[in-house]
């Protein structure tokens, strides 16, 4: 499901993914809760609209979590793609290296939320549904400085692993443009970390809804 149909509960699954070699009761406790979950929303799900556009359009969201992983310090990245009203592409993981600053952490969820954006590109150009430039929403200022300004190196930047800059070419390219949002409209910040329930419905509802009947 965290796969496939519910990316709202991607992060929580993940977490309890990690125990499965030594499980706890405390973590068994956490499943059951995921179970309880399901059960009381069995009726959401994603929905797709038809749009106005003649070929509806991508945007994304790409998020992170600066070192939110308490034994490792390493940050947790969180991405979702859109297209027609509903995801269609999701991911929530740990970052393999420790990131040294917000910003770090931000412009590596950029860069992986970026490769999956060019896969998705590439694959609805195969079927006939040529993209324009795609939008990735970050909330980070400092990422997207970082993006945009070749010239910018310094003491919190400057070790960032150049595999990583190739965000910068995609950009020239304009197959992606990297714009500004506020944290409380970040999609993608319910795949990086637990959240009040306020917020978490928030964006739970920006993803997946009640299903009626006859919806598609």
């Amino acid at each position: 499901l965290a796969l496939s149909t519910r990316p709202d509960i991607a992060v929580a699954v993940n977490e309890a993914s990690r125990h499965c070699n030594a499980p706890t009761n405390r973590d068994w406790q956490a499943v059951k809760r995921i179970f309880r979950y399901l059960a009381g929303t069995a009726s959401t799900g994603i929905v797709y609209a038809k749009t106005e556009e003649e070929v509806p359009q991508m945007i994304a969201y790409a998020d992170a979590n600066w070192g939110g992983d308490l034994k490792t310090r390493r940050s947790r990245t969180g991405y979702v793609i859109f297209l027609a009203g509903g995801p269609v592409s999701w991911k929530t993981k740990l970052q393999t290296t420790v990131a040294l600053s917000s910003t770090e952490a931000e412009y590596l969820a950029a860069s992986d939320g970026v490769k999956e954006i060019l896969w998705m590109r590439s694959l609805l150009q195969e079927i006939g549904t040529p993209q324009s430039t795609t939008i990735l929403f970050e909330d980070n200022q400092g990422c997207i400085a970082l993006t945009q300004n070749e010239g910018q190196q310094h003491d919190r930047t400057k070790h960032i692993a150049i595999r990583h800059h190739f965000l910068r070419e995609h950009i020239r390219k304009e197959e992606v443009s990297i714009q500004w949002i506020s944290t409380e409209e970040m999609v993608a910040d319910i795949l990086t970390k637990p959240l009040q329930p306020q917020a978490f419905l928030k964006l739970k509802s920006k993803m997946v809804e009640v299903i009626n009947e006859g919806a598609c």
